[in-house]
């Protein structure tokens, strides 16, 4: 015995299948390497302990190089070295 699909079924399923291409992704991870929205905050590690570095993102002289939610601990000690003086002020208690 066949099984026919009503048209209207499988008109809404392709219709769904269209919308679902066509809306933009949120991306709700906070380990979200490149957030662009000054409102999402932005942590990093640096030899084991937290920054906040969210404020300073747009103001770093290099740019936005933050990997936010990962350990920049080679990052910075290779541009840096090992004085955490200048990052001080982001560090989370």
């Amino acid at each position: 015995m066949k099984t026919i699909v009503p048209i209207a079924i499988i008109t809404a399923i392709i219709v769904a299948v269209v919308v679902a291409m066509n809306t933009p992704k949120t991306n709700t991870d906070s380990t979200d390497n490149n957030q662009s929205d000054s409102t999402s905050q932005c942590i990093i590690t640096i030899q084991g302990e937290q920054y906040d570095v969210t404020q300073f993102q747009n103001l770093h002289p290099g740019g936005n190089i933050f990997r936010c939610g990962t350990d920049m601990t080679s990052d910075f000690e290779n541009q840096h070295g090992n004085d955490l003086d200048r990052i001080k002020p982001y560090k989370i208690n």
